[in-house]
């Protein structure tokens, strides 16, 4: 049950995206550092997670994904996100963790 319940806020999080994507303007890179900041303070997924830690993660990637379809330069960042949840979706935590980490350098470098 608690997959489904992930795997539904997954898609849910891509009307979110889609709102972004809808109404960006011409700050890309405004956005992109904003994007970032969430990224870097965004905790690893434990074993004990809540639901509201797979929202944020859901959300943060479809706003990663919305944003590499404007500029593919982010596309990097959107994989890297994008992995993350899948495993968290699979209750794979290690991966979860793993994806985040490289996802959090990106914004770093």
């Amino acid at each position: 049950m608690v997959v489904g319940v992930a795997i539904g806020l997954a898609i849910g999080a891509g009307g979110l995206g889609l709102a972004w994507a809808l109404s960006s303007g011409t700050n890309v890179d405004e956005d992109y550092d904003a994007l970032c900041g969430l990224v870097v303070r965004t905790e690893p997924i434990t074993r004990d997670f809540e639901l509201a830690d797979i929202r944020r993660l859901s959300g943060i990637s479809e706003l990663a994904a919305a944003m590499a379809e404007t500029d593919s330069t982010h596309k990097p960042l959107a994989e890297a996100l994008e992995r993350s949840v899948q495993a968290a979706q699979v209750f794979d935590i290690d991966q979860t963790g793993s994806s985040l980490r490289h996802a959090q350098d990106i914004c770093r470098a």
